[in-house]
Formats: C-alpha cells, sequence, structure tokens
C-alpha cells in the first residue's frame, strides 16, 4: 500500500501518509473519508451508449471541459483512425460520477516525486534564497518552480522570487510555459507579478501565492513544510502541495468512464 498510495494529507494533527483503508458507505449517493483529513460524497449515473460509433463518443468525451482536464485539447487522431466505424455493443454505458469535497483540503500527491532536494531547500526561506527570478534565462524553465497547469491543460504555470523578502511574505514573478505530451514545460514567458505569503496551518509552515491569472485547475499549487513527520517523510523536506480552491465549482468534479462492457469492445478493436 505504501507504493500505491504515495500521498498524504494535511490532518489536524500534522501530516498523515495515506496508505489506507478508507472508510466509504455503500449506496448511491456515497460518502468517503480520505486519510482522515478529506471528506466527500459522490454518487454515479450510466448513460446507455450501445449502438454509437466508437469515436463519436471518444471525441465527445475528450472535449468535455467538465469531466477531462487530462488531455482535453491533446491530439487523438491515430486513436480515432484505429476506432474507424466500429460500433459499441449492445450493454454498453458511460458511468459519471460525481463527488463534491465538502471542506477545503492541503494534500502531496507523490511523497517519492513532489519534494524539492534537500540540498536546495530543507525550509520555505532556502526554498525562496534558492530560486530567484534573477537566474530564470527565458524561455527555459529552469531555476523557477512549477505551480501546475495554468490557463489552459497544455500550458503550465511557474513561479520565481523577487525583491527582498521579510520574515512571513515577499514578491513573486510568474511565468507560463508551453508543457509537451510528457508534462515537460518549455517556451516559458513572463507573465504577472505578484506575491507570496507564509503561514502556520495544523502545525506545519505553507507558502501561497496570489497575483497570477486564473487557472483550470480545481486547486492551487502551493509548497509546505514537512517537519518531524514520522511515516510520511525522514528528515526535513520542503513539498509541492495541492490546496483545494474554496468554492463549489471547485469542490464538485465529474468523471466519465466507460462501463466494463464498453471498454472490452474498445480493447478488441484495438488489438490490446
Amino acid at each position: 500500500a505504501s507504493a500505491l498510495y504515495n500521498f498524504a494529507y494535511l490532518a489536524a494533527d500534522g501530516w498523515r501518509r495515506c496508505d489506507g483503508p478508507w472508510s466509504t458507505t455503500l449506496g448511491n449517493p456515497s460518502r468517503s473519508t480520505y486519510c482522515g483529513a478529506s471528506e466527500s460524497v459522490g454518487f454515479t449515473v450510466a448513460s446507455a451508449i450501445d449502438g454509437l460509433a466508437m469515436g463519436t463518443v471518444v471525441t465527445q468525451m475528450r472535449t468535455d471541459d467538465a469531466s477531462n482536464i487530462i488531455n482535453n485539447g491533446i491530439a487523438v487522431d491515430n486513436l480515432i483512425g484505429a476506432l474507424g466505424s466500429a460500433l459499441f455493443p449492445a450493454g454498453s454505458a458511460i458511468n459519471t460520477r460525481v463527488s463534491a469535497t465538502l471542506a477545503p483540503t492541503v494534500s502531496i500527491n507523490s511523497l517519492s516525486n513532489d519534494g524539492r532536494p534537500q540540498a536546495q531547500a530543507q525550509t520555505l526561506e532556502q526554498l525562496v534564497a534558492a530560486s530567484p527570478a534573477s537566474a530564470v534565462v527565458l524561455p527555459s524553465p529552469a531555476g523557477s518552480l512549477g505551480l501546475g497547469q495554468g490557463s489552459s491543460a497544455s500550458r503550465t504555470l511557474r513561479v520565481a522570487f523577487t525583491g527582498t523578502p521579510n520574515a512571513s511574505s515577499g514578491t513573486a514573478q510568474f511565468y507560463e510555459c508551453d508543457q509537451d505530451s510528457q508534462g515537460a514545460a518549455l517556451n516559458c514567458a513572463a507573465t504577472q507579478t505578484g506575491t507570496y505569503a507564509i503561514a502556520g496551518m495544523n502545525g506545519t509552515r505553507v507558502m501561497r501565492f496570489a497575483g497570477h491569472a486564473p487557472t483550470v485547475m480545481n486547486h492551487n499549487r502551493i509548497y509546505a513544510e514537512v517537519r518531524n513527520a514520522p511515516g510520511v517523510a525522514t528528515g526535513d523536506w520542503v513539498y509541492q502541495a495541492r490546496e483545494s480552491k474554496p468554492d463549489f465549482k471547485a469542490a464538485v468534479s465529474e468523471q466519465k468512464r466507460l462501463n466494463p462492457t464498453a471498454w472490452a469492445a474498445m480493447k478488441a478493436q484495438l488489438g490490446l
């Protein structure tokens, strides 16, 4: 479980690694509590797609802004071509899952990959000192820090620090870059100037940013210290974390998945 679910939530008593088990009620809707910190409710609705062209359904699913923020806008011509004129068989459906998080949360998506190198920073102040805007040479992303997706799923937001910081705040320069199919940033350009602020939360310290353009994500990327957290990380670290946006639109998510019958038919058509 530790290898599969390599993430953590900031609970009332500090950082908790989410190895499970998690409590979930049966029924539709259902209620879940993840990691003792994130409570949500959700329900699933099935929509029949019997006899519809596979290519048409895939096109509609991937361009649905409400349920697809992963590959919206990325070319899938080869996939559509491989599906050809194939139709979904009887019993095929799209399962639409709607979930609502009941309160904002702070989490680390990957304890293996989202930490800054300890040689670079073990505190937020060291992170600021290690990432000055003066060291960023555009259009390269080098020297700036990632803040997740920017104005679209194919754009990424980044930041570096400017000015002379005080104990809890300072100024920042934001950048937006193209993002390739592997998630790498390129062709970066400076955008807005803004600020950052460091504050305490549930026994730890977090850094939040203000002044950049709205992002397409349902959360804001922040940076957080992980210290004295046995089972979560050894030693002192600074991690990129995710704080859910405190509004209804961000709290509600929608995901669409083919049911087993539809997915089996698509795999057969693709020779998988």
